[in-house]
Order: structure tokens, then sequence, then C-alpha cells
């Protein structure tokens, strides 16, 4: 087996997340909870207002929906499978609980979130 031993460092830091939170000005722990503010302060205002919109579209979807969702993932295949008889068209129809919607809706929270958390790193990085 290969010996394990700790990757170096390309290249050393000089801005490390630590010294940003005890030394950094306002702007720069607010940038920690808005993303793109740094980005608008420094007058880079088209990648600020990208960062901002994808926070707010996040934070949308979170509230409208994604929460909800969440919840709802706990309560997969709660409910059996039921048959009701349908008078207008003569025939049986089956009942689902909502566990393809379900998911599916899961998904769109894990993808969000996903682009969320990976626009938050390319925003760390620069």
């Amino acid at each position: 087996m290969a010996s394990l031993k700790k990757r170096a460092k390309e290249f050393e830091t000089p801005y490390p997340v630590t010294k940003a939170i005890t030394k950094g000005d306002a702007v720069t722990k607010l940038s920690m909870f808005v993303m793109g503010l740094g980005n608008l302060a420094h007058k880079q205002i088209v990648k600020g207002i990208l960062f901002l919109a994808v926070e707010i579209a996040y934070l949308l979807f979170m509230i409208e929906g994604g929460i909800n969702n969440l919840y709802h993932l706990i309560t997969l295949g709660g409910r059996a499978q039921e048959e009701v008889w349908n008078e207008a068209k003569g025939i049986y129809r089956r009942r689902y609980d909502n566990s393809v919607p379900a998911l599916r809706s899961s998904n769109d929270f894990y993808y969000g979130s996903l682009l969320y958390d990976l626009a938050c790193q390319y925003e760390e990085r620069l």
C-alpha cells in the first residue's frame, strides 16, 4: 500500500478564512452571509449581481417549496396503493402516494443546493 503522507500545498495562501473573520472589515464579514457583497464593494458589479441573483433564487426556492419537499421526503411510501372506481370511464384507477413527485423535487433541491455550494466555493476562490 502506498504511503499516506500529507500532500504539500501548491501555494501558500496569504488570505485564510480565519484571518478574514478576525481581521476583516464589516463588508468582508457580511460577504460571508450575503454572496456577492464583497464583489459589489470592490466594484466588480456584474459578478456581484450574478452571485447575489444565485443566492436570492436559492432562498426563494427554499422558501417556496424546498423546505416542504424535505419534510415530505421522510414520508415516502407511507400510504398503501389503493384502487378507486372511476364512474365516468368505467375503470379502476390506482391511487399511489406522492413518492415519485417527492423524489423528483428532492432531486431539484439537491442539485439546487449543489449549484449554490459550487457558486459559494467559486466566490471564495476569487
